[in-house]
C-alpha cells in the first residue's frame, strides 16, 4: 500500500534530520512514554543511527528502550557502545551475521510451531514481545507465508 510506504519513508527521512534526537526526546516526554520499542520494522542502518538511539536512551534513564536487530556487528567488537541498563538489544537470528550470536547473548529465533519452540527451550513471545525483556531466549512463531529458509536457520 502506498500510504504505508510513504509513512515508512517519512520515518526514515526523520532519522537523518539534524534534530532527530531532540525530536524523539520531546515526543517521549510529551506522551509520558515509559517503554520504547525502537523499531517495529526495519533495523539499525548505520553506526551513526545506532549512536543516536544510544544517546536518546542514555539521556532518558527512566525510560526503557529495546530493539531487535540483525546488525550484530554494531554491538560487538572494539567499537561497541557501552551498555546501558535501560537499553535492551535482542539479536535476531535469520541474517548474515548469525555466526556472531553467542549462546549467552539476548537473542530471538523464529519457529514453525509452538511445539518446536518449547522443545528448543525458548520463551514464547509471539503474542507480546514485552516478555522478551525477561528472557535471553526469545521465541516467536512464524505467521506469514512459507518461509524459504526452514531447516537452515530457524527451528
Amino acid at each position: 500500500m502506498s500510504w504505508v510506504k510513504n509513512a515508512k519513508e517519512r520515518r526514515l527521512s526523520a532519522t537523518f534530520e539534524q534534530n532527530f534526537v531532540e525530536n524523539v526526546f520531546k515526543e517521549i516526554r510529551k506522551r509520558k512514554i515509559r517503554r520504547v520499542r525502537i523499531h517495529d520494522s526495519g533495523d539499525f542502518y548505520s553506526k551513526q543511527y545506532m549512536i543516536k538511539w544510544w544517546e536518546i536512551a542514555r539521556t532518558m534513564p527512566d525510560v526503557h528502550f529495546y530493539a531487535y536487530t540483525k546488525m550484530i556487528s554494531l554491538f560487538k567488537g572494539d567499537e561497541k557502545p557501552p551498555k546501558l541498563p535501560n537499553l535492551t538489544i535482542i539479536f535476531s537470528y535469520g541474517g548474515k551475521l548469525d555466526h556472531m550470536i553467542g549462546p549467552n547473548d539476548h537473542h530471538s529465533k523464529v519457529f514453525k510451531t509452538h511445539e518446536d519452540m518449547e522443545l528448543a527451550g525458548y520463551t514464547d513471545c509471539t503474542e507480546s514481545d514485552l516478555a522478551a525483556l525477561n528472557t535471553k531466549k526469545v521465541g516467536l512463531v512464524y505467521h506469514g507465508g512459507k518461509h524459504k529458509n526452514w531447516g537452515q536457520t530457524h527451528g
